[in-house]
C-alpha cells in the first residue's frame, strides 16, 4: 500500500506545499512509514533542521528541504489516509482511487 496509492498523496503533497515534486523528501517520508515510525516522529523530521540533528543516524536525517510550519498539517492528513486504508482492508473494502483530503 506504501508504495502505491500513499507515495502518490505524498507526492502530491510535497508538490502542494512545496510548490514542486521533491524525490528526497517522499522518500524520507516512505521510509518513515515502511519503518513503523510513529506520527510524532514524522513531524519532528520534517521540520527545521536543529544543531542537535546532526547526531542523528543518517536515515534519521530529514532531507534538505522541509515543510517547516507545514509538517503537522502534512502528517495529519497522511494519517488520516492510513486509518482509511487500514480500516476499509480490515472491513474486506476496495478503495481504488478513493482518497480522503
Amino acid at each position: 500500500m506504501i508504495d502505491t496509492k500513499l507515495d502518490a498523496i505524498i507526492k502530491r503533497k510535497i508538490i502542494h506545499y512545496l510548490g514542486d515534486n521533491d524525490e528526497d523528501l517522499a522518500m524520507f517520508v516512505n521510509e518513515h512509514l515502511k519503518d513503523h515510525k510513529g506520527p510524532g516522529k514524522l513531524v519532528e523530521g520534517l521540520e527545521p533542521v536543529r544543531l542537535d540533528s546532526f547526531t542523528l543516524s543518517p536515515t534519521d536525517r530529514p532531507p534538505l528541504q522541509v515543510l517547516d510550519t507545514d509538517a503537522t498539517e502534512f502528517v495529519i492528513t497522511l494519517w488520516r489516509q492510513i486509518i482509511f486504508e487500514s480500516v476499509a482492508y480490515g472491513e474486506g473494502l476496495e478503495t481504488r482511487n478513493l482518497l480522503v483530503d
